[in-house]
């Protein structure tokens, strides 16, 4: 279990490629590293924006673009089992285990993509749901599967699959090819040169001297005039 100034943390914001935002007791702040999540925040990715949760265990989850989370039953039960209902409803989504611990924890979690419900014990998967299917993929391990209109299964053979189109039947479980796989993959990932921020990471501010107001708009690119003037306010 993760601790901050002596309280305990089961989920905390690691790295943000922006835009993302946090929703906790109806209010939306901008999501940014080293943010404790608790119960029943919702945490929600804009265009082109990648998030990496680490969980108290170890594991984490990846949110790519235009996603949706909403967090909940947070907490270790006995024989210090974590526990944790992650709930997507919409978006790219991977939750995988020995990012940020190589040791095996005990754990309880369960993933809802949508319509479908992915038992974890101790394993590595990714799931997205858009406007024509809900489907989640097995990279390493096992999970059990669940959806209103099929029976039961069990995923144990990596790259298996399991695919809802919208308004429809699930699909018969398939294997997705290596190509197809990492393109999914890479929805999730944090991209090279973004500018994402992560914990304890540097920054830096770039500043310029310039002569005059036209120079200093150049500087700032598309939308310059409302941030100077947003400067020069501030300054006033």
């Amino acid at each position: 279990v993760l601790m901050a100034a002596g309280q305990t943390v089961y989920a905390v914001v690691d790295q943000v490629q922006m835009p993302a935002w946090i929703e906790r007791n109806g209010i939306s702040q901008p999501l940014e590293p080293g943010k404790i999540l608790q119960n029943r925040d919702r945490v929600i990715t804009g265009s082109e924006a990648r998030v990496l949760i680490r969980l108290a265990e170890g594991s984490a989850v990846k949110l790519g673009e235009n996603a949706q989370l909403d967090l909940n039953a947070l907490g270790q039960r006995e024989k210090r089992v974590f526990t944790a209902a992650l709930d997507v409803a919409q978006g790219a989504f991977r939750f995988t285990t020995g990012i940020f611990s190589k040791t095996k924890h005990h754990r309880a979690v369960n993933v809802r993509i949508a319509t479908i419900t992915a038992g974890i014990r101790g394993t590595d998967l990714w799931g997205s749901s858009d406007a024509e299917r809900d489907l989640v993929c097995l990279l390493e391990g096992r999970i059990s599967i669940f959806h209103p209109l099929d029976e039961a299964r069990e995923l144990s053979e990596p790259l298996s699959f399991y695919v809802v189109p919208k308004g429809g039947a699930p699909k018969p479980v398939d294997k997705v090819a290596p190509e197809q796989l990492a393109t999914w993959a890479a929805q999730t990932e944090v991209q090279s040169g973004s500018g994402y921020a992560r914990r304890g990471g540097k920054w830096k501010v770039d500043l310029a001297t310039v002569d005059s107001e036209a120079e200093a708009l150049a500087q700032l690119g598309g939308g310059g005039l409302d941030v100077f003037s947003r400067i020069v306010g501030l300054l006033a």
